[in-house]
């Protein structure tokens, strides 16, 4: 992806890196059989749910979809089966984001959903594919089936012990602004629910920040056994996005030198390792008319707190950052940056004992109308390297340019990137 000059988002001089030269790559496509049409929003995560050593996917109901969950399970080759023999309860579900974990203890993947203004809900595998309810403390119903509630739903949810009791705690971004919410939405920007064996309880709010977002990143930044939350933001400037609690109510500070007239749209952290603290990832587009400003930062963490971020890529488009991947692409005991944006273009950079150096970009996308929403990395047909897959949706509408066929569907790639020169 090459950068053109524009104002940078903060105004500290120009939206443009050093051309990396003709590095578009066009990598193998991978036959994953997943759906081809549907509008597959906002998240998937993988798991192996049947015990056989490879993992499955999971993903929410499709947007004008059928209204429940989908499994498909990998046949270690790189496709995938729909596992017709799942059964879910009947809920209220609706797109939105979808994650795994083992809530109940009991070695079997479980399943927290949230869906566009419905609220959240968590479902426990009682073995071989059938799911119940594991929701009390949570709340997750039609908006008309109370209409005086006030509503708090989420496109971005994590798993993680908060309070160190060794259980799964819920954590989630609020979805914010809708056309149809009104003045029933609540205002926190992050909520935190202790999973309490069998029921949720939700933190207190005194100090949260106020906002809303579609990304979320959780893990432990300094190395003190405590998770953190790092949020993205669609408020225009925006800067309390990292938030920690020790345990107990989230508190929410303030990120420095963040672009005072963007929207953060994607975020990753790099847990601390080896008593070395952690990083912090950006995506940002400016909301200026013209030129827009898209760019991608990388704070590191220190005892006195975040450093000055620092530019790591730049473009001048609308085109903005959607998942932030970390992992060592290339084996070579390094960790790499993936980027991927809203059009599905993907951008590598691999480490080096200098840092992160430029390598590749291609495109990623099943049409040019079709909007990125999730990808994960990982090995799916057993042999060397890693496989990329990418979820997308849109409107499938003839009167428009860019539309998207089928309204969406999944993609897979084989990711081989070069050595990094050390």
């Amino acid at each position: 992806m090459h950068a053109a000059p524009c104002p940078s988002n903060d105004g500290r001089g120009l939206c443009d890196r050093p051309s990396p030269g003709d590095k578009t790559s066009h990598p193998d496509t991978l036959a994953t059989d997943l759906p081809t049409k549907g509008q597959w929003r906002d998240g998937f995560d993988l798991a192996d749910f049947n015990d056989d050593g490879i993992l499955d996917l999971a993903h929410g109901p499709a947007r004008k979809g059928r209204a429940e969950p989908a499994i498909w399970l990998g046949t270690g080759t790189g496709q995938f089966r729909l596992w017709s023999d799942t059964h879910f309860p009947p809920l209220p579900y609706d797109y939105g984001d979808l994650i795994i974990g083992d809530v109940n203890a009991d070695g079997l993947p479980d399943l927290a959903l949230g869906s566009h203004l419905r609220g959240l809900t968590v479902l426990i595998n009682e073995t071989r594919g059938h799911f119940a309810p594991w929701a009390e403390g949570l709340d997750f119903a039609l908006p008309s089936d109370n209409p005086q509630e006030p509503i708090f739903a989420s496109r971005a949810l994590a798993f993680a012990d908060w309070n160190r009791d060794g259980r799964l705690d819920l954590i989630a971004q609020n979805e914010g602004r809708t056309l149809f919410g009104g003045d029933r939405l609540e205002p926190d920007a992050l909520r935190v629910y202790l999973n309490r064996n069998r029921s949720w309880q939700l933190l207190g709010r005194e100090t949260t920040a106020q906002g809303f977002g579609d990304a979320l990143a959780v893990a432990d930044l300094d190395g003190d056994g405590q998770p953190e939350a790092l949020t993205g933001s669609r408020d225009v400037g925006a800067q309390r996005l990292l938030h920690y609690g020790f345990g107990g109510t989230p508190q929410s500070v303030t990120l420095p030198g963040l672009p005072s007239r963007a929207v953060v749209t994607a975020v990753q952290i790099d847990a601390a390792t080896a008593g070395k603290p952690g990083k912090l990832w950006f995506g940002s587009t400016s909301t200026n008319p013209e030129p827009v400003c898209t760019e991608l930062f990388q704070m590191d963490w220190t005892a006195g707190g975040a450093t000055t971020p620092r530019r790591v890529a730049a473009h001048t488009s609308r085109d903005a950052w959607r998942k932030i991947l970390r992992h060592d692409l290339n084996e070579d005991g390094q960790t790499d940056l993936m980027a991927i944006t809203e059009t599905g273009m993907v951008e590598i950079h691999l480490a080096n004992a200098k840092g992160l150096r430029f390598d590749s970009s291609w495109p990623a996308s099943i049409s040019a109308g079709c909007q990125t929403f999730d990808a994960a990395l990982a090995d799916l047909d057993g042999k060397p390297g890693l496989e990329l897959l990418v979820s997308y949706a849109g409107e499938d509408d003839p009167t428009v340019q860019s539309a998207c066929p089928g309204q969406g569907g999944f993609a897979g790639f084989h990711v081989t990137p070069r050595k990094s020169r050390r």
